[in-house]
């Protein structure tokens, strides 16, 4: 086995090591999140990688050419993909809001800050909204507290569309009452899809 994973001939240069690490890092330099001018950094990774995994080369299963290209090409793989990971953020796809950057949302669900009082009130104004409801959309609010749609769908035994059509009949409800936004909240029809 060859002492070091430098000096192998190469016909574009005197080491395929030093070319093929080379080669790579001015490819990843200004693409996939590394800045262009870091193609000295990036070099000096794949070679690090290399001589950290020289040992487990054997002459006897490959080439030296090949050896050197597959453990650069899996390290770059590494470098391109924890460095995508530190500038993706799946959950936000927009700027941060006034108060956002101030620290006036909850920190739990990214709503505004409330107080207690305005808490109460809206406590209050649901609890009137739900008195108002039907018997069987009173049931489906206080079943979708504690559970997802098709759980209470289940629950109920009925179809999932049929507690579907009776979520939007709730919906109105809440919106004829100046709770969220429903374009039809006047018609309140009684008829299900049973």
């Amino acid at each position: 086995m060859p002492s070091s994973p430098f000096g192998h001939p190469h016909a574009l240069s005197g080491c395929y090591a030093t070319w093929y690490i080379s080669k790579k890092a001015d490819e990843l330099a200004g693409t996939s999140g590394f800045a262009p001018d870091e193609a000295d950094d990036i070099s000096q990774e794949l070679t690090l990688h290399l001589l950290e995994r020289w040992s487990s080369f054997d002459d006897a299963k490959g080439k030296v050419t090949t050896f050197i290209a597959n453990l650069v090409d899996a390290k770059v793989v590494d470098l391109v993909r924890s460095r995508q990971c530190l500038h993706c953020d799946y959950q936000r796809n927009e700027a941060l809001t006034e108060d956002a950057e101030f620290g006036l949302l909850d920190g739990i669900r990214g709503q505004p800050e409330v107080s207690d009082f305005e808490r109460i009130d809206l406590r209050i104004d649901c609890d009137d909204v739900l008195a108002g409801l039907p018997d069987d959309l009173r049931e489906l609010a206080g079943l979708l507290k504690q559970m997802t749609l098709t759980e209470a769908a289940r629950h109920l035994g009925v179809a999932t569309t049929t507690l579907s059509y009776r979520l939007s009949k709730l919906r109105r409800h809440f919106a004829a009452a100046g709770f969220g936004h429903d374009d039809n909240f006047d018609e309140f029809d009684d008829e299900e899809n049973e």
